[in-house]
């Protein structure tokens, strides 16, 4: 009876893991011409935008040479140099057929000038700049013709929570409701409708990555709290937004534990599914910004693999139907289980506060081990054979309930 119960339940799992990224199509395109991180990327005109960042190399000089890929002939093609001061962290957007550039971490100082790209001339002109404490690591967002910009990191004057709205016809900028809840600076954003999504980053505080997830009201100007981000919490994340619904995934552990997951968000239920994930295992990508959305795919440009080096890859994902995208099975976290050292090399100790069935089942939901956990007694189990990746500890009594385990040879 064991055993049928066993092979019901890898069958539900392997179901419920491999169902999801079959909704994704990826495919692998060219490579930035050059080798940066912690740079910018926006889309124009379907078009992929990406340049500033810091060299791969120590004596590399900080690039200001911007790049154009046009999807369909997978080519990049150099444009105007950015004229501006070379800088890292800075905020990317289109809006009205003209690409935008704002703040930044210069030299080591945050700044605040904006610049506006146009396709049209390839030629960058300089705005009015944004009016607030320079800084770094924002989030901003286009909707109905208009910018919205803030949070971030100042080094000079903290981290600031305020939000702001840009008027590119006016060049005139307006101040908003402040973002309530925790500091963070290194939030990620998507826009959906009239709301700006603001998920995550890093607090002030001891730099602890976050989980919150707020979604502003532009018509409203107020904030409102979501349900907590249900994955691994993270930093250096990549987010957009694609057919009605919010992407998000990547980034990396306070531990330096790289992700490259992809999650998508319901705003009509408040619900994040997990997708499965990138087709590059361990990628950060472009320090954070690297994720970016045409009318009709996502793209995810740059990186940091895993084992720390620099990769100039471009993967391009495509859902099956922006309708059905979402169709995935939701996550739901096992609560009140203690598994250590997460990462592991040899040996587990699971703790469970509920006992009964659990299996341990690898990311394509074959199960690797079945077993019974008493209610808080530690169980030790021994992984020295198994091989480095991805695996989930599952409750035999609710499937879709897991927890996620990484092992590292």
């Amino acid at each position: 009876m064991k055993t049928a119960i066993l092979v019901a339940l890898s069958a539900f799992v392997l179901n419920v893991i491999t169902a999801q990224p079959a909704a994704i199509n990826w495919s692998e395109k060219s490579d930035f011409p050059i080798c940066t991180y912690d740079g910018v990327v926006f889309a124009l005109d379907d078009n992929i935008y990406s340049g500033l960042g810091v060299g791969c190399e120590v004596t590399d000089p900080d690039p200001q040479a911007f790049y154009k890929l046009e999807p369909e002939s997978n080519v990049w093609v150099q444009i105007a140099d950015f004229p501006g001061p070379p800088r890292r962290k800075a905020s990317a957007l289109s809006v009205n057929g003209k690409g935008y550039v704002m703040t930044g971490i210069s030299n080591g100082q945050a700044v605040k000038d904006v610049w506006e790209y146009d396709p049209l001339t390839d030629a960058w002109v300089q705005k009015g700049d944004f009016p607030g404490v320079p800084r770094g690591a924002g989030v901003a967002e286009a909707v109905d013709g208009k910018i919205y910009f803030g949070l971030g990191l100042s080094y000079q004057w903290g981290y600031p929570m305020d939000f702001w709205e840009y008027d590119p016809s006016t060049d005139a900028w307006t101040q908003l409701a402040a973002k309530p809840g925790n500091v963070t600076y290194d939030a990620h954003s998507f826009a959906i409708g009239d709301s700006i999504y603001v998920v995550g980053g890093v607090t002030s505080d001891l730099l602890l990555q976050d989980r919150e997830v707020w979604a502003y009201s532009i018509s409203g100007d107020t904030w409102t709290q979501k349900e907590d981000f249900p994955g691994e919490i993270r930093w250096y994340a990549s987010s957009f937004g694609l057919g009605g619904f919010g992407y998000y995934g990547t980034g990396y552990s306070g531990n330096f534990e790289s992700f490259n997951d992809l999650w998508v968000y319901n705003p009509e239920t408040s619900q994040w599914f997990d997708m499965g994930y990138l087709p590059a295992a361990g990628m950060i990508f472009n320090g954070g910004d690297g994720g970016v959305a045409t009318s009709s795919a996502g793209y995810f440009v740059n990186g940091i693999s895993s084992g720390g080096a620099l990769e100039s890859k471009v993967f391009e994902m495509v859902p099956d139907s922006l309708s059905t995208a979402i169709q995935a099975v939701p996550i739901l976290q096992l609560q009140a289980v203690d598994i250590r050292p997460n990462p592991a090399e040899d040996e587990l100790y699971i703790r469970v506060e509920q006992g009964g069935d659990y299996a341990i089942v690898d990311i394509l939901g074959r199960t690797l081990h079945a077993f019974s956990l008493a209610e808080n007694k530690e169980t030790q189990l021994n992984v020295s054979r198994w091989e480095a990746g991805t695996y989930f500890l599952i409750s035999g009594a609710n499937p879709a309930l897991r927890k996620k385990i990484v092992l590292v040879k």
